[in-house]
């Protein structure tokens, strides 16, 4: 899940090509295509143009859809040397020294050293439908699984019945993915959980309290965290299933936001349908459900950062 690709600017010659390649990427999929290096849709742009302004308008409508549709994010941050060829450039990101921050390569057709791994011919790049897979239930697992979305997205949901955070495995996991989210354009974050469940043991102000210490001191934009408290004991809409969940994309989680010990692994998931996200998003954000009202939403609200304080 989470996993990132970059393509050589001279792959992609003509819109078939990056239509092939960007039907792999997206939330969907739960992989994502970084322009890399950060003039990387100009040089797409340059070369297609060569081939006249037909094939040009086609790249640069495929180009900004793919933005739109977070199939390609952006891949400024990672280090390339003017001196070297691409391909050079992007080996160093295979290597899990210090961090691996590709996963895989995408080339133009032609022949490679032995030496080169996760280096893909455009013709011959064949991906499994999705990036699920079972990871290990820690925190910085989920946030390794989810960060794209958790950075990216302006709005965010946590939809998990069970998700108590006076508990300390539920809080470990969801301080560590809002920490990650205020370090993105992230600015409200919403999570339903069952009142029954999270106040069997705990009262209103003693999950107020731990949602102020789970909230980060510094935000790029300034934060806003809302809990809500569902009664469904007599709605068709009961919750069961646990989300992570953005107007763009969403992910699965099979046994909520929590710490397991002994490092039990859970199955994770993107969302694949984008009927069943606009399903889920109207439930909860758009309110189109019939849960009862237990009592009103927890609120609690961050500044954006000072530009002297922050610290990415």
């Amino acid at each position: 899940m989470n996993e990132q690709f970059a393509s050589e600017p001279t792959a992609l010659r003509g819109h078939i090509a990056l239509k092939m390649l960007l039907d792999k990427f997206g939330p969907y999929t739960g992989r994502y295509l970084a322009a890399y290096p950060s003039n990387w849709r100009s040089l797409v742009m340059a070369l297609n143009e060569e081939l006249g302004p037909c094939e040009a308008a086609r790249v640069s409508t495929l180009l900004r859809r793919a933005k739109e549709g977070m199939q390609i994010v952006g891949g400024s941050r990672m280090p390339y040397e003017e001196s070297h060829s691409w391909l050079e450039n992007a080996k160093h990101l295979l290597e899990n020294r210090p961090k691996r921050l590709l996963t895989g390569v995408v080339i133009a057709q032609r022949d490679l050293p032995e030496l080169y791994h996760d280096v893909y011919e455009l013709g011959e790049f064949q991906l499994p439908a999705t990036a699920e897979e079972r990871m290990v239930a820690s925190a910085s697992e989920f946030v390794r699984v989810s960060q794209t979305l958790l950075l990216t997205r302006p709005e965010i949901g946590f939809i998990d019945p069970y998700l108590n955070p006076c508990n300390p495995d539920v809080q470990k996991v969801i301080s560590a993915m809002i920490e990650k989210a205020s370090k993105g354009c992230c600015e409200n974050i919403r999570i339903w959980a069952r009142s029954s469940e999270v106040l069997r043991e705990n009262s209103v102000p003693e999950i107020r309290a731990a949602l102020e210490g789970i909230m980060p001191k510094n935000c790029v934009n300034g934060l806003r965290l809302e809990f809500n408290f569902i009664d469904d004991r007599r709605s068709a809409d009961r919750m069961h299933a646990r989300y992570l969940l953005s107007l763009q994309g969403g992910i699965r989680f099979d046994q909520g936001f929590q710490q397991l010990r002994g490092d039990r692994k859970v199955d994770v998931q993107p969302l694949t349908s984008k009927n069943l996200l606009e399903d889920i998003w109207k439930t909860y954000f758009e309110g189109e459900n019939d849960f009862s009202k237990y009592c009103d939403p927890i609120e609690i609200r961050r500044p954006a950062a000072a530009l002297n304080t922050l610290q990415v």
